[in-house]
């Protein structure tokens, strides 16, 4: 039997945000080389892309601006960028300092995060850590929000109110099949 490496996850998402239970679906798109044609086919109508880099990898944080923003600019040039440092919770670990300072390595702190954003003029610069739900949880949030914004610049009615069965009464006394609206986190 073949198997293949998985390409693509999607990962559900449920907020209740601006009093309204919000569902985003979260793209996670493999980075690896071998899948650079593949990759652009998940990118358009995306509102927001949460552009991830290890803090505890200098490498990482440089393929930022040198392979990932180009490639979102290429393809989804009107999508807004949230820059997210993870592992953060290394940064408390001194063990794990210890460990990089012998190797020649540093973390990246807090402000060279933020010069990157604001350098790839991202929206925001946030950083988690898969062992902070909470952490996790912001991140998210900030994405959601930055989706909202950018979608309803393009329609301002995107979480316009409708009858529950999504649709609009339109004085006929027919109803008419409300348009479904949504914002796209990759």
């Amino acid at each position: 039997m073949n198997t293949y490496p998985q390409f693509l996850r999607i990962h559900p998402y449920q907020q209740m945000l601006i009093g309204k239970q919000l569902m985003l679906h979260c793209w996670d798109t493999a980075g690896q080389e071998d899948y650079d044609l593949l990759r652009p086919l998940s990118y358009p109508m995306t509102d927001v892309f949460l552009l991830c880099f290890s803090i505890v990898n200098e490498t990482s944080r440089l393929n930022v601006s040198r392979k990932w923003v180009p490639e979102l600019q290429h393809y989804s040039p009107n999508s807004k960028i949230i820059l997210v440092g993870t592992k953060s919770d290394l940064r408390n670990d001194e063990k794990f300092i210890e460990k990089l300072t012998q190797d020649g390595l540093t973390i990246t702190d807090m402000s060279l995060g933020e010069v990157t954003a604001k350098e790839i003029n991202a929206v925001k610069y946030v950083e988690c850590s898969a062992k902070d739900k909470e952490s996790v949880n912001a991140v998210f949030t900030e994405g959601l929000r930055s989706a909202l914004i950018h979608a309803e610049s393009r329609d301002p009615n995107v979480l316009a109110e409708g009858d529950e069965d999504g649709t609009d009464q339109k004085g006929s006394g027919v109803k008419e099949k409300k348009k479904k609206k949504s914002c796209t986190i990759l």
